[in-house]
């Protein structure tokens, strides 16, 4: 293949007309006024909240800013490029999100910028490049991760920038040297803000050895000095910081095992998906992502191993010939995994990560409305793709890194929008080509000049892309992630500073959407905020909300609990139960009577009026609480069982109600307790030890309880007739 063919592939580029550069000024106005509005919108429906991994990267930033030892000195586990960056910013400017968010802004409108003078470059005309500019100004995932505290805003920035200095290197210009370190140094910086990023140097070498014939008279090994130089000009800012703050030389990150085997182990998705050994949050926690998996992966490395000394590398190298055992053991399973990456790559849907789509497009019209996306853009870029002239291989060259390097990731590990936004530059460039040659066409100043097996390779590979882009996906509500902003907004941060009271309006106006309003996970976060804020702020109003939330979640139907699961129904009841006894633990709502009434019969103190007046054998009061009791909160385990002992102590058959109690949600020992009391008095010796044996196993931490399950245990004639017959002198 003629790689060059002559000055409009880019080897002679043309003085930069003013026309152009206007242009290009206003797609970059454009696009900063456009993220700027989109930052205002989420800013008004999220405020500073953050989840997941934004979470602890400003948090862990915000520490180091602070200087607490424990941040200054922890050893580094993923991505510390991106804390860094955010720790310079707060050293700054301050520790304001919405400052970064700005800055980050700012950084997109200039990566807009970067597109249009690669476009230009590497095609040798402007129009290409004012195209690709505004198709990345328009791009919506662009927009999207510009307002969130994550990697992509500032891989997108270098990956744009390296687009950039490798087109300056293959041009005539002046200094190719210096281009070739500037693009060593993007590289660089951009595996310090994501390690698998490194994969850009090895391609960009291919990409060098291919090109030499386009590079005459120059010395290609100089350039490749240059171009080693500017990767260790990159990456010594990182190294030497860690050496510095950690005390030892380490690798960027050591997750890479880690990262591997959840996307090829038996039964990944292709996707991201939590380890089933992470211990589950807490409801109400706003925990850390990153940690949370180091400390799981790490800890379940050791286990598997039976090594407690085991290094944090030592684990990741673990799970890196542990995928590799579970790959070689099912490889046809392999195979179907990587061809469902392949396609979650492909689609126009965003896979979730961190903070999703689904969500920051709900609440910013500007992406609800913005229909440029990744669908759109990969099917325009493999337009100009088929539409490339024979001389325009230097071109596929240059690009090619850049969009290989995160397929590459994807497919690699699991796929993530996160992980393939960088390539959004490069496909720009091609689909700024592609629809101009589209536009010369439909208007007859150009005509395809394509063999008939271009003709066909251009028509299935359009086909084949726009059906994997726009294939229908399970659609995907934002309950998820607005549970996960809504228990950061009403929880105390990181300072354990309390929440104000317009974060608690924040929270309430994202669960009480009313596409998501009746999910019973968004109704239980819903409780943290509503019992939070009459709490903390004396809310008479928040606590009658309460009460209505949690007698609508006690009357679950049977289909709806089954779909939950009993983890989800277990963490549910729990939350109920906790953010119950917690009001009325508050002064103030001890003095609000009817509300008081109103908790107990929900169970605030464990429905113990009920305990107290079986105790004092009031039957028809315990039975008129109970009643009362289960109007509201029918099922609850406390109330079967309290049920069942009045049935008891009334004549008649407790098992049924009993049986119930040990069966509902949440799991707790008093039904069993009472079972095994019951078996007891009828000398059912088996049926007792078993269900003592089962209360001790759910509540051991519960003293009162494990003496009385083991006085049942030790009641039983088998566990007597085992015991060393009694001396005289001992009665």
């Amino acid at each position: 293949m003629n790689l060059v063919s002559g000055e409009e592939s880019g080897v002679e580029v043309r003085p930069t007309s003013w026309s152009f550069r206007l242009g290009l000024l206003s797609l970059a106005l454009l696009a900063l006024a456009l993220r700027c509005v989109h930052i205002f919108f989420i800013d008004t429906h999220l405020g500073d909240a953050q989840i997941h991994d934004a979470l602890y990267y400003q948090d862990t930033a915000q520490a180091w800013w602070l200087g607490e030892s424990e941040a200054v000195h922890s050893r580094p586990f993923a991505n510390q490029g991106y804390i860094a960056a955010l720790k310079l910013i707060y050293a700054t400017l301050g520790s304001s999100v919405s400052g970064v968010l700005w800055i980050q802004a700012g950084l997109g409108a200039w990566a807009v910028v970067l597109v249009g003078f690669a476009g230009r470059r590497l095609f040798g005309n402007e129009a290409v490049g004012l195209l690709a500019a505004g198709w990345l100004a328009l791009y919506a995932p662009a927009i999207h991760f510009d307002g969130l505290l994550l990697i992509p805003s500032f891989s997108l920035l270098l990956s744009a920038l390296g687009l950039v200095c490798f087109a300056r290197v293959l041009s005539s210009g002046s200094w190719p040297s210096l281009s070739a370190v500037a693009l060593g140094v993007c590289i660089a910086l951009s595996a310090a803000l994501r390690p698998s990023q490194w994969l850009l140097a090895p391609l960009c070498v291919l990409a060098f050895l291919w090109l030499r014939p386009v590079l005459p008279g120059r010395r290609v090994g100089g350039l490749a000095l240059a171009f080693v130089l500017g990767l260790i000009l990159g990456f010594s800012p990182l190294a030497i910081e860690q050496r510095v703050r950690v005390g030892e030389w380490i690798p960027v990150s050591a997750n890479a095992g880690m990262n591997l085997w959840t996307g090829n182990h038996v039964g990944a998705s292709g996707t991201y998906q939590v380890a089933p050994f992470l211990p589950y949050p807490e409801a109400g926690l706003a925990g850390y992502t990153i940690p949370s998996e180091k400390d799981a992966f790490w800890f379940e490395a050791r286990k598997r191993t039976g090594d407690p000394e085991l290094s944090l590398s030592g684990a990741s190298r673990f799970w890196l010939f542990e995928t590799g055992r579970e790959v070689a053991d099912e490889p046809l399973a392999w195979v179907r995994l990587m061809g469902r990456k392949f396609f979650a790559l492909m689609n126009n849907d965003e896979p979730r990560t961190n903070a999703d789509f689904a969500l920051t497009s709900h609440v910013s019209p500007v992406l609800g409305y913005d229909p440029i996306r990744f669908g759109l853009l990969m099917l325009f870029a493999t337009l100009g793709l088929v539409l490339l002239r024979p001389g325009d291989g230097r071109v596929i060259a240059v690009l090619a890194p850049f969009v290989l390097a995160p397929f590459l990731t994807c497919l690699l590990f699991f796929v993530s929008a996160e992980y393939r936004h960088p390539a959004a530059p490069a496909l720009a460039v091609l689909a700024g080509w592609g629809l101009l040659q589209t536009a010369r066409t439909l208007s007859g100043r150009a005509s395809l000049s394509l063999s008939p097996k271009q003709k066909l390779f251009g028509v299935v590979a359009l086909l084949v892309v726009t059906v994997l882009a726009y294939f229908p996906t399970k659609s995907r509500l934002h309950a998820k992630d607005a549970r996960a902003y809504a228990n950061v907004l009403s929880a105390p941060d990181f300072r354990n500073q309390a929440p104000e009271a317009e974060d608690y309006q924040r929270a309430r106006l994202l669960l009480r959407d009313p596409a998501i309003a009746e999910d019973p996970m968004v109704m239980s976060t819903l409780l943290l905020t509503e019992s939070n804020l009459a709490i903390q702020f004396e809310d008479r109003k928040a606590t009658t909300n309460f009460i209505i939330l949690d007698q609508t979640l006690w009357k679950l139907d049977p289909e709806t609990m089954e779909e939950l699961g009993p983890l989800r129904m277990n963490r549910i009841r729990r939350s109920q139960m906790m953010r119950a006894a917690l009001l009325c633990a508050s002064p103030h709502v001890r003095r609000w009577k009817q509300i008081m009434k109103e908790l107990q019969y929900l169970g605030c103190t464990g429905w113990e009026p009920a305990a107290l007046l079986l105790e004092k054998n009031e039957l028809d009061a315990a039975e008129a609480f109970l009643t009362r009791s289960e109007a509201v909160a029918a099922g609850a385990p406390e109330l079967l069982a309290y049920r069942g002992w009045l049935e008891k102590k009334k004549g008649e058959d407790p098992v049924p109600f009993l049986e119930a109690g040990v069966k509902a949600f949440p799991r707790v020992a008093l039904p069993a307790i009472l079972l095994a009391r019951h078996y007891m008095d009828e000398e059912d010796w088996l049926k007792a030890r078993q269900n003592a044996t089962l209360a001790m196993r759910r509540e051991p931490q519960n003293r009162a309880l494990a003496i009385t399950a083991q006085r049942i245990l030790n009641a039983s004639p088998w566990t007597r007739s085992t015991e060393p017959p009694v001396k005289p002198q001992d009665r």
